[in-house]
């Protein structure tokens, strides 16, 4: 395999390992906001929101990358596909880890309102 095209073959599984990464966190963090939001721990809250900040990075560096990728290397038509699902991937991820902010957001909102009981039958 000529050596450019090892490099782009090597950039995808790099895309692919990130977005696993991510897929990773961002299932903790969606984890945690609903505990959090279920048991109103503010301070679990807290670190979600830090989380996903980290996580929108994450999304931003994969994008530039990704856009890097597809101006040098010129892929064809197979790869094209696996790189549209690798962003699409990506605009979802992204779109999770905003859900678990606006759920660690009501968690701090709601956190002084008294809970109520369970009814016993």
């Amino acid at each position: 395999m000529p050596d450019m095209r090892r490099h782009f073959h090597e950039d995808l599984a790099a895309m692919e390992q990130k977005l696993l990464l991510m897929g990773e966190k961002v299932q903790a963090v969606v984890a945690e906001a609903s505990e959090a939001l279920l048991t109103d721990h503010t301070g679990r809250a807290d670190e979600v929101i830090a989380a996903t900040s980290e996580l929108d990075s994450a999304a931003i560096e994969f994008e530039r990358h990704w856009l890097e990728t597809m101006a040098l290397q010129t892929p064809v038509a197979v790869d094209l596909r696996l790189m549209s699902v690798f962003m699409n991937c990506n605009h979802s991820i992204n779109r999770i880890a905003h859900q678990a902010t606006n759920i660690a957001r009501l968690a701090l909102a709601t956190g002084f309102i008294p809970g109520s009981k369970p009814l016993d039958n």
